[in-house]
């Protein structure tokens, strides 16, 4: 089993972005592997596909958004395919769905983006395309555990403000309602999807200050959790270990700088989380994505 760390920026302001990529054990040994990427990425979209991780969009720069998608390989080649996102955008909500991949939303450098799309793959390739409801940056998508042909979008920003809203994305006819509010206003947060049953959400922005905040999503609704993050954290990313039961939550910014430190919980099969050791990237990074890979 590989974790894998893809891109993001060291700075604030879409500065310093990387093409460089980590790679762990699951006991925390990491290694940095440079210019991977053809274009430095942050904000990017990521999918992980027959073993192929596929980076969409993001942007390199000041103001450089992109609408590329890069191929990565289990040598840790990357090549520009042919095909690209609709537009050109970064800090886009996405998840994998029944052998597809949803993207939504996102910024363009000038404004928040209303798009939604689905990816089919061999070849990667845009399925279908639709509009949401509002403008959306910054939100985290995860495929609903009570419908297997809805996604659900939890918090963002929608250009006047950070948002506390669920919509519910149903792929039979493209629609998006709101269907349910958080008890928390948060954007730049993660969501992390275990045994089908339980949606994490971690961490975010609550249009002041990152935070701590680590709450449960399932059939009963929205739940706040005891367990709190040891350094509050805004666009970080998350992966979640099936064969240990241990969330990752992997850099991000702290307010004030770039975060290095790795937290990770253990998950009972109730759903409990329990503080374990933290490990540490070797480059401190925001922005960035991560997926496993099993041997």
């Amino acid at each position: 089993m590989k974790i894998v760390v893809i891109g993001g920026c060291t700075e604030p302001l879409e500065e310093g972005c990387l093409k460089c990529c980590e790679i762990f054990d699951d006991n925390g040994n990491g290694s940095l592997i440079e210019n991977v990427l053809n274009f430095p990425r942050r904000g990017s979209a990521f999918a992980l596909n027959n073993e192929f991780i596929y980076v969409f969009g993001g942007c390199s720069g000041p103001g450089k958004h992109l609408k590329t998608i890069e191929k990565i390989d289990k040598s840790f080649e990357a090549t520009v395919i042919e095909n690209e996102i609709e537009a050109e955008g970064s800090c886009f909500a996405y998840c994998s769905i029944n052998n597809s991949f949803f993207v939504a939303g996102g910024f363009n450098g000038i404004e928040c983006l209303n798009s939604a799309s689905l990816f089919t793959f061999l070849p990667c390739s845009q399925s279908s395309s639709f509009r949401l409801p509002t403008p959306l940056k910054n939100s985290a998508a995860c495929k609903n555990p009570f419908n297997s042909n809805s996604i659900l979008l939890f918090g963002g920003w929608d250009e006047s403000r950070t948002l506390n809203s669920i919509f519910n994305v149903l792929l039979t006819d493209f629609t998006a309602t709101m269907d349910a509010l958080l008890p928390y206003h948060v954007e730049g947060h993660t969501t992390t999807l275990i045994d089908n049953s339980i949606i994490f959400l971690i961490g975010g922005y609550n249009g002041i200050k990152p935070i701590s905040t680590i709450s449960k999503f399932d059939k009963n609704g929205t739940q706040i959790l005891d367990e709190n993050l040891e350094i509050p954290r805004e666009n970080h990313c998350t992966v979640f270990l099936e064969e240990t039961r241990e969330i990752w939550i992997i850099g991000g910014w702290n307010g004030n700088e770039t975060i290095k430190i790795i937290e990770r919980f253990k998950v009972s099969k109730n759903g409990d989380l329990k503080k374990l050791s933290n490990f540490s990237l070797n480059k401190a990074r925001q922005k960035a994505g991560a997926v496993v890979f099993i041997d």
